[in-house]
């Protein structure tokens, strides 16, 4: 038990890690792409990878098998199955994903004509599309060995591999931008590709239970895929949607300005949302294992993992904001409310979101995908209803009101079936959680206040020193981040 506890910690510092890194990476090449090409630019570049990076996760059909069964196969220590699982699951994408990237290039000029919303496309956003396009193959051929990977619990080895290609990345990109404008930011993006798939093969080569001698069809697999694979190819249709629809309904009603506004401030919270979940989704190969060997205490492990999801959310979310006041005020004073406005409804909507990560995490573990098919469903299907509805109504502070309201609510239903299905209650709130809580809410509270009020800017500076150290104090005091910091430190 100690050791699975010291591999759930290792691997969540590592997430912490990884993610800290890319979103650097992405704030560089967030300026290159506004310094050099401008706002528009940005958002082209938004759209016209919305649709292969929503569809990257149609591997997660596959990769979810992968993910269940390799740590069941570790505790058996079946090389033959592990072996098997995982060529056949490579061959099952390989098809799969060329398949579609055959049918994106032939059908690239309509799809991208649905995506803008116009009837003249610009030839060169077809040549970017299919440049994302392979990108999109190669993540998708990689995410099976990512999942293999992630199955034996060695996230960390993970992380630090896509730590390595995400440096690489973001010198390449910020060298290519220069020459090559926005196809320098996607060539750079597939080198990045290449060189992850190129380190994962090498890792998955060198693990014992892996072995060339069972690398063999296998039909029970390809079955395996088809049938347990389909919820996770529901949840991953369900994804698809989300974003590119959002951006489409955002360019339709908007512009595409208003598009790269949300790509810009939508990046900074799914970062830190990215941050909290993937420190929360290291247990979902221990869930199951502990599951396979009989010794999963569900009610325990999700109140553990709730309750830090929580602090962890308020902590940063509510730095965020404070941090961002400062920023817009400094950047672009006129339309400051519309950017804390967007920001303020999305942490709220994503806090939600990360709250019922943990029950997502276990669920997903134990291999029970129903709510999750039907909340991921829910979330897509109110998106959509929401913005046909009230999208030429709404106003530039409140265009994200129905992409709030879509995540809110989905997770709002995910947590509420986990917990009866579980029999599980609401745990008894901590005093010092309490406190924590209570001051990140009113700093997030001043902060919209300075905005709006549009106040000094060197008020907001003040707010943010006073937010620091306060926070800080308490984050000191609070014995859920002191039991982590000690284990760091021991580590």
């Amino acid at each position: 038990m100690f050791k699975i506890k010291s591999i759930i910690v290792k691997n969540s510092i590592f997430s912490i890690f990884q993610i800290i890194l890319s979103t650097l990476c992405y704030v560089v090449i967030y300026y290159q792409i506004l310094h050099n090409l401008g706002k528009t630019e940005l958002g082209v570049w938004s759209i016209i990878t919305s649709l292969p990076i929503a569809i990257s996760v149609f591997g997660s059909g596959v990769s979810g098998c992968v993910l269940r069964y390799t740590p069941i196969y570790s505790v058996k220590n079946d090389k033959e199955s592990f072996s098997g699982i995982i060529f056949n699951g490579l061959i099952f994408n390989i098809l799969f994903g060329g398949f579609l990237v055959i049918c994106g290039y032939i059908f690239s000029y309509k799809i991208l004509q649905l995506l803008f919303n116009v009837n003249t496309i610009d030839l060169r956003y077809v040549t970017l599309f299919r440049i994302s396009l392979l990108t999109f193959f190669v993540n998708f051929i990689t995410s099976v060995l990512l999942s293999a990977i992630d199955g034996l619990q060695l996230i960390f080895v993970r992380n630090k591999i896509i730590i390595f290609c995400s440096i690489v990345f973001c010198f390449a990109a910020v060298f290519l931008v220069r020459i090559l404008g926005l196809k320098g930011i996607l060539l750079a993006q597939f080198i990045q590709s290449v060189l992850l798939f190129l380190c994962a093969f090498v890792i998955i080569k060198k693990i014992d239970l892996f072995d060339f001698d069972f690398m063999n069809y296998n039909k029970s697999f390809i079955k395996l895929f088809l049938t347990y694979g389909q919820g996770f190819q529901a949840i991953s249709l369900s994804i698809l949607i989300f974003d590119p629809i959002t951006k489409y309904f955002l360019n339709k009603y908007f512009n595409l300005s208003t598009v790269g506004i949300y790509d810009l401030v939508s990046r900074a919270v799914t970062q830190i949302r990215v941050l909290i979940v993937s420190a929360v989704q290291v247990i979902t190969p221990s869930v199951s294992k502990s599951s396979e060997e009989n010794n999963l205490d569900v009610g325990g492990m999700f109140a553990k993992i709730n309750r830090g999801a929580s602090l962890l959310s308020f902590l940063l979310f509510s730095s965020l904001i404070c941090f961002s006041s400062v920023l817009v005020n400094y950047l672009d004073k006129t339309n400051g409310s519309q950017y804390l406005s967007i920001l303020v409804l999305l942490c709220l909507s994503y806090h939600c979101n990360i709250i019922a990560s943990g029950a997502y995490s276990i669920l997903m573990g134990l291999g029970k995908l129903k709510n999750i098919i039907i909340s991921h469903i829910l979330s897509s299907f109110i998106n959509i209803a929401l913005f046909y509805l009230v999208g030429k109504f709404l106003v530039n502070e409140f265009v994200v009101l129905p992409i709030s309201f879509a995540i809110i609510i989905s997770s709002e239903f995910l947590i509420y079936k986990f917990k009866k299905e579980f029999n599980l209650k609401n745990s008894a709130i901590n005093k010092s959680d309490f406190i924590l809580k209570l001051f990140s809410s009113l700093s997030i509270v001043l902060s919209i206040m300075l905005v709006w009020l549009k106040f000094d800017l060197y008020a907001g500076i003040l707010l943010l020193i006073i937010h620091c150290l306060v926070l800080g104090y308490l984050v000191f005091k609070n014995d859920f981040f002191g039991a982590i910091i000690n284990k760091v430190l021991n580590k």
